[in-house]
């Protein structure tokens, strides 16, 4: 079992007999803090090694709070590696415990996803868990039920909630073009906007802490701007794009 590591190249995680065991624990990874990829190769009797299989990458999801309107943003990373056609979203509380918020439709090619939690519990806290199960499980004689079907994220750290107040803003589940992504610091954005609008820019990292803001006054039609990070961090970050009356919400990842 290969890890891919931070130079760029994998790194022999493990060994195991496949007689004995079909699972390996990664000690030395943290889920809280980014996804993982690995590959799997197999060694003969001969000792002669296979070329690696198709890399699997975990799901890694982060929880963005927004208390002046007591909802939650939420964005994660597709799973790679299996087949599947949606993702569970699962909210725990400490007065409801786990429950399954929504279902969202997983896209071809799309490698990142957002949700806004506009229905936060009052005088609570919320951890979000994003599950799949996979279109053809795979069979196990290891394994006490007989497959392993099901694929689970992190839990996102716990995220605090208040009773809402009234506002005017719209929360959309529209997003906007952010390209090139992922990119090294350096990308366009791009909304489509009605009319002349003051726009307010906000940038939090996994954490779910703000890292950057900017205005400007748009356009109407497509309104493109520059954005330069130097020297920000590589990992995934949520965009939150605010206009007269609505808010959008995109993931990026810095590389």
């Amino acid at each position: 079992i290969y890890i891919l590591g931070k130079t760029g190249s994998y790194q022999l995680l493990e060994s195991i007999d496949p007689r004995l065991t079909n699972s390996a624990m990664d000690a030395g990874t943290n889920t809280e803090v980014t996804s993982y990829r690995y590959r799997v190769t197999y060694v003969d009797a001969c000792g002669n090694e296979s070329e690696p299989g198709d890399y699997h990458s975990t799901m890694h999801v982060v929880a963005s709070p927004d208390l002046s309107l007591n909802r939650a943003n939420i964005f994660w990373n597709a799973y790679e590696g299996v087949a599947y056609d949606y993702f569970q979203i699962y909210r725990y509380s400490t007065l409801s415990g786990f429950e399954i918020l929504d279902t969202v439709p997983r896209i071809p090619n799309k490698g990142f996803y957002t949700y806004t939690d506009m229905d936060l519990p009052k005088d609570d806290t919320v951890q979000y868990v994003i599950v799949t199960e996979v279109a053809n499980p795979c069979e196990s004689l290891k394994k006490s039920g007989g497959t392993h079907n099901t694929i689970r994220s992190n839990k996102t750290k716990k995220v605090p909630t208040k009773k809402s107040s009234a506002s005017a803003v719209t929360v959309t589940s529209e997003s906007f073009g952010i390209y090139p992504n992922p990119n090294q610091g350096t990308f366009f954005i791009d909304a489509g906007v009605e009319g002349h609008q003051d726009m307010l820019l906000r940038i939090f990292n996994a954490q779910g802490r703000q890292v950057y803001s900017t205005r400007w006054t748009s356009t109407e039609g497509s309104d493109k701007q520059r954005i330069e990070l130097p020297g920000m961090a590589n990992g995934i970050y949520l965009l939150q794009l605010e206009g007269a009356n609505k808010i959008m919400n995109s993931a990026m990842v810095i590389e």
